[in-house]
């Protein structure tokens, strides 16, 4: 999969015990109690948002598809067929 299809992908979650804390964590147990949600879904979820980084940044657009993105190739997300 590459990084500009991971915006239109549906994912759920493949390792939950892979991702330990932070930002990648929170994404993970929103995935988690949705079950199945799109990329997009989260970018409306956490975009703009303060999130658990050590600076307390608000997170980006961007930050939020290259993080769905990383999960993606590292295992913890999935991809689903819709």
């Amino acid at each position: 999969m590459s990084y500009t299809t991971i915006r239109t992908q549906s994912l759920t979650v493949a390792d939950a015990s892979k991702a330990q804390r932070g930002f990648l964590r929170q994404v993970v147990d929103y995935v988690e109690g949705k079950g199945t949600v799109k990329t997009e879904t989260l970018v409306k979820r956490f975009a703009g948002k303060k999130t658990a980084t050590a600076h307390g940044n608000k997170a980006s657009t961007e930050r939020v598809v290259r993080y769905a993105y990383y999960a993606v190739q590292k295992g913890i997300l999935k991809s689903v067929k819709p």
